[in-house]
């Protein structure tokens, strides 16, 4: 659902580039990648209930939510700088910002869809080291070994 709603509104906010442009109305796209914040320097790590479909991917799920993922990012003040500085410049379109984003926008633009599914599970399959690939399976697509798909 996440996903899904991120892609509509990213098509949503290009059609208003084009539509709008006649009328001076300028849209930027904001596609961030990672970004250090202090977001997990409070943060309390939640667990996976017992009771909850996710239960086989528990360690998958947790280590998603450790805030590592961070790691690869830019400085918020340098990410808020990039933004204020394409804003400034009045550029228009989508805006690639954030650790990562542009190697994931030429990876976009130059890879078939399969060649950037298989980068992305490599980087799931680094990141999740030492968690069973069931598990991560499970965490990402939402399926068990006997394809029942798991609600959220």
């Amino acid at each position: 659902m996440y996903n899904s709603s991120k892609a509509a509104f990213m098509n949503a906010s290009e059609t208003w580039r084009m539509e709008l442009a006649p009328l001076g109305v300028r849209t930027i796209t904001l596609i961030t990648g990672g970004v250090k914040t202090k977001f997990f320097d409070n943060y309390v790590p939640r667990q996976v209930p017992e009771n909850s479909y996710y239960i086989g991917a528990k360690d998958a799920v947790q280590k998603m939510g450790d805030g590592s993922l961070q790691d690869s990012g830019i400085d918020r003040y340098l990410y808020a700088s990039k933004v204020f500085q394409a804003v400034e410049r009045k550029e228009s379109g989508k805006l690639w910002v954030g650790g990562g984003a542009v190697p994931a926008k030429w990876a976009l633009w130059l890879l078939p869809q399969w060649g950037v599914v298989g980068i992305l599970l490599l980087f799931a399959a680094e990141y999740l080291r030492g968690i069973d690939e069931d598990d991560v399976l499970i965490a990402l697509v939402g399926f068990d070994d006997e394809e029942n798909v798991s609600c959220v």
